[in-house]
């Protein structure tokens, strides 16, 4: 057991791993995956089976890691709240801001554009960090459960969170206004609530799993 990375035509499986992160994320055009696991950060090759650094410094347990879309940095969301910035061009510089999350940080996001850092926690909020000004632009409230994945549209201007209280909410990036709120299917209990969220490349298809186990992946389309 550990990683597979596959190819999405072919389903053939390019690299195998025993290397087994609580999360991970794929540096754009690249062959690197950095996985956390306990109180580290992995940098690994899958192409050569490499590992190339570890990113480290902080005693939290690392719950979320993500790449900016250019490669130069990395975020990661800790259980205890905190969310963490790595500058890559050298490894061992990392800022840390105070994300004003009560609980653990579930998932974390850069835009597009490489201006906003979002995080979701437990404690139902979403927060959103200017990267450029590094400062906290807004706070978003309105979920009433734990907030487990966030995505970024496209071009930047749109937010969605998928939460355990059964229902996406799509937000105003630069404005933190909440324009709607998507929820499950009504004619069938979803228990275990919203897990993940994605737009698809083009803007126009939001896509959320719902459910447990196989219940349900539903399919919005921009009109």
């Amino acid at each position: 057991k550990g990683i597979q990375v596959l190819n999405w035509e072919t389903g053939d499986v390019i690299s195998s791993t025993p290397f087994r992160p609580k999360s991970i994320a794929l540096r754009p055009n690249s062959d690197v995956l950095a996985g956390g696991r306990g109180n580290e950060i992995q940098l690994y090759n899958f192409r050569t089976k490499e590992f190339l650094n570890v990113l480290e410094g902080y005693q939290g347990y690392v719950n979320s890691v993500t790449f900016s879309p250019d490669g130069k940095i990395l975020a990661s969301g800790y259980r205890d709240g905190q969310v963490r910035i790595w500058d890559l061009i050298d490894s061992s510089v990392s800022s840390r801001y105070h994300s004003e999350h009560l609980k653990t940080v579930n998932t974390v996001a850069i835009s597009p554009d490489n201006q906003i850092l979002a995080s979701g926690s437990d404690d139902n909020t979403i927060v959103l960090f200017n990267l450029k000004t590094k400062k906290i632009g807004y706070k978003l409230t309105g979920h009433s459960d734990i907030v487990r994945s966030i995505c970024f549209s496209p071009d930047s201007l749109i937010l969605a969170s998928g939460s355990a209280d059964d229902t996406i909410k799509l937000w105003h990036v630069k404005t933190g206004e909440l324009l709607h709120t998507l929820r499950g299917n009504p004619h069938r209990e979803w228990p275990k609530g919203c897990w993940s969220v994605c737009f698809s490349p083009d803007g126009q298809i939001l896509a959320a799993g719902f459910g447990a186990k196989k219940d349900g992946i539903i399919l919005w389309q921009r009109t």
